[in-house]
């Protein structure tokens, strides 16, 4: 079974690797997104490294997170790397999980804060460290910014769920 341990230094590489495949596709703002996101995530991961005592055990809650990461990283990737050999030209059409490359890149958005969050607590709890005051305004407009992306995404799919089923409707009626 791994370890968050030897977990984190396998997610960094993942986004690493995703981030240099990221780098040479268009320059378009959804691909922007994915690689600011990507390097706040790789940020992260290596300040988790960083904190993180030889077992790893204060950080337990953060296993899920980062598997997740490494996850989302490795399979987008391999979704990129396939496209690109098909020659897809529409990256924004690009699915992966489900999802979009804007809704992976909230989802990575939503790891790299939970990690950070607990990263904080645990460091400014047990005295290991303290932060800067800028460092905290910066990770607050982060989780700010993660819930209201949050937000948009719940009411998007909430306004796909509405359509889909007034459009269902409206075909029952007409037949």
């Amino acid at each position: 079974m791994d370890t968050l341990k030897h977990l984190v230094p396998s997610a960094t590489q993942s986004c690493t690797s995703l981030l240099l495949t990221a780098s040479g596709l268009p320059n378009e703002r959804t691909i922007s997104d994915l690689q600011q996101q990507l390097q706040a995530l790789d940020t992260a991961l290596g300040f988790l490294q960083n904190n993180m005592s030889e077992t790893g055990d204060e950080f337990a809650a953060l296993f899920l997170p980062v598997k997740a990461c490494h996850s989302v990283c490795t399979d987008l990737n391999e979704e990129i790397k396939q496209a690109s050999s098909a020659g897809l030209q529409d990256w924004t059409s690009l699915k992966c999980r489900g999802a979009n490359i804007a809704g992976l890149t909230n989802k990575l958005k939503l790891y790299t804060t939970t990690i950070v969050i607990k990263t904080i607590a645990v460091g400014s709890s047990s005295g290991t460290f303290t932060l800067a005051p800028s460092f905290l305004h910066t990770y607050r407009d982060l989780i700010e910014e993660t819930q209201w992306g949050l937000l948009s995404d719940m009411k998007n799919t909430l306004d796909e769920f509405e359509q889909r089923e007034q459009d269902r409707a409206d075909g029952d009626i007409c037949s």
